[in-house]
């Protein structure tokens, strides 16, 4: 069985969706001899390229701009493709090119068909659906979203069959980290402060202002807050200066790997107050490594998270954020309560082995084998 993803990116300081490729890529592997190409058109330069991640796994890569041949060739080879989002132009010529050779094809939507992602850049969206999206949803053989709110956001677009819900993973393994005295030192935490994280893009969606001025209006709360990630130099600079004379707040850049893995296992809780998230990767990450986490209704695991009690759902609002704050600030025992649940919670619904497993058997129904 030969199947090809194409992403827009292998550079993840463009978001989620080539981290989530390379765990799913790893637990299909793990899952089966399955013969796995990867395509993107991508260029990096704002984070860490994944290209060498999916080489080392012996998975195929292939990068920039191809010619029609070219395409034809790769679609001939391939049993089916996975397509990682829905805007990118550069997808078009491989869709058409699937429904013109029947070939199965599958669009993951990213969150990209939320109703919160339509309305930016609103009518270049609707022109873009008009003249191209639709088509493409409608022959799909199958529209991939991560969580059941995600797809129920998006019921308009698919019809009875075509809706397939499977998570995002992480691999236990990797978050066997403990808190780390040597960052603790690094970052110069304090002691006698609680310590959030947040950890992703830093993007206007992630409503990451809610936090800084909640931080503003109690500047005796005793909390450090670590903001992990990269964006635009603009909204950068504009996060840091509503932060500007607060020691509390500290800028760390884009993290990855262990330096990764060592922030998500010492911060005492992890926030993500965004107006929408589709799934959440850095959330489940930091399940994996025992820490609690606030977010907000707009993140679609925020079922997932009070359902199995392992951290709390918050409106995205002034005086809801700071009273969740103060809460978890001056509450280590809700802390310690939740923490000990969050890895069993990670690896009971989010084992990236078990998920490459169910995508196995749904690409041999699509693929018909």
């Amino acid at each position: 069985m030969k199947i090809c993803h194409l992403v827009s990116s292998l550079d993840t300081g463009y978001g989620g969706p080539v981290v989530a490729l390379e765990g799913l890529c790893r637990g299909l592997q793990e899952s089966s001899s399955i013969n796995l190409h990867v395509i993107s058109s991508g260029v990096s330069h704002r984070g860490r390229a994944l290209d060498q991640n999916f080489r080392d796994r012996d998975i195929a890569v292939t990068t920039g701009t191809l010619g029609d041949s070219r395409r034809r060739e790769l679609v001939q080879q391939h049993d089916l493709f996975h397509i990682h989002g829905v805007w990118d132009p550069a997808f078009h010529p491989f869709i058409a090119l699937c429904q013109h050779l029947n070939k199965p094809y599958i669009i993951r939507s990213c969150g990209m068909l939320d109703p919160w992602s339509l309305r930016q850049k609103k009518w270049k969206k609707l022109i873009y659906r008009v003249v191209r999206l639709n088509g493409h949803l409608r022959n799909a053989a199958a529209i991939h979203f991560t969580t059941d709110s995600e797809a129920e956001l998006a019921n308009r677009f698919w019809v009875n069959g075509q809706c397939l819900v499977e998570p995002n993973g992480v691999f236990l393994s990797d978050f066997d980290a403990q808190p780390s005295s040597s960052l603790r030192q690094d970052w110069r935490l304090p002691s006698n402060k609680s310590v959030a994280l947040f950890l992703g893009r830093l993007h206007p969606k992630k409503g990451i202002e809610f936090l800084l001025r909640a931080l503003k209006q109690m500047p005796d709360l005793g909390i450090h807050l670590i903001i992990a990630g990269d964006g635009e130099v603009e909204y950068v600079s504009y996060l840091k200066a509503l932060s500007v004379n607060d020691p509390r707040v500290q800028f760390v850049g884009m993290l990855d790997g262990e330096v990764r893995r060592a922030a998500l296992a010492t911060a005492d809780f992890f926030v993500l107050t965004s107006y929408q998230e589709n799934f959440g990767n850095a959330v489940v990450e930091a399940l994996a490594s025992n820490t609690p986490v606030i977010i907000t209704p707009g993140v679609n695991l925020a079922n997932v998270i009070s359902q199995h009690q392992v951290g709390e759902v918050v409106s995205l609002d002034d005086a809801s954020i700071q009273g969740v704050l103060r809460r978890w600030t001056q509450n280590p025992q809700l802390v310690a309560d939740c923490s000990v649940r969050c890895r069993t919670a990670a690896g009971e619904l989010f084992d990236w082995a078990e998920i490459g497993k169910r995508w196995v058997e749904h690409y041999r129904r699509l693929i018909g084998t």
